[in-house]
């Protein structure tokens, strides 16, 4: 079992759960709100305390992070800001290439290749961007 533990309601409860409470999961206040007990949603793995109180005055320990794998990111490509499948280019077009990621907590960092080199990347939660503009050197624009 657990460990006894003694507690006295008086912590802030919006020093314990901040602006956003916990994403992808729950608190439940517990003795009065000297206590809270965490649960993380389906799909959702918790990392830190699943349970934390007050002495009165302090919360002994954190909110946890109910963390959830990034989903498959997704890419659009746009020509002269129109979104386009299968496009046919012409020399002069301007070219963005964007990949994002709908899921995640935290929110996954991205990367955007052409061949093996990398062209652009992003902060979590941002996607990443790279515009160009086709010259007579690209005789072939693949997409995959």
């Amino acid at each position: 079992g657990e460990a006894p533990v003694c507690t006295r309601a008086g912590c802030e409860v919006d020093q314990l759960m901040g602006e956003e409470g916990v994403q992808n999961g729950r608190a439940r206040a517990v003795w009065g709100g000297a206590a809270f007990r965490f649960s993380c949603n389906a799909g959702s793995v918790m990392d830190g305390n699943s349970f934390v109180f007050c002495d009165g005055s302090y919360w002994n320990g954190t909110k946890p992070e109910c963390l959830v794998p990034p989903g498959p990111p997704s890419f659009s490509l746009t020509v002269g800001g129109v979104q386009m499948e299968n496009p046919s280019l012409a020399v002069g077009a301007q070219v963005t290439l964007t990949c994002e990621s709908g899921s995640g907590n935290p929110a996954p960092s991205l990367a955007l290749y052409l061949g093996e080199d990398q062209v652009a990347s992003s902060v979590a939660g941002s996607p990443a961007l790279y515009t160009f503009t086709v010259q007579t050197e690209h005789d072939r624009v693949h997409v995959y």
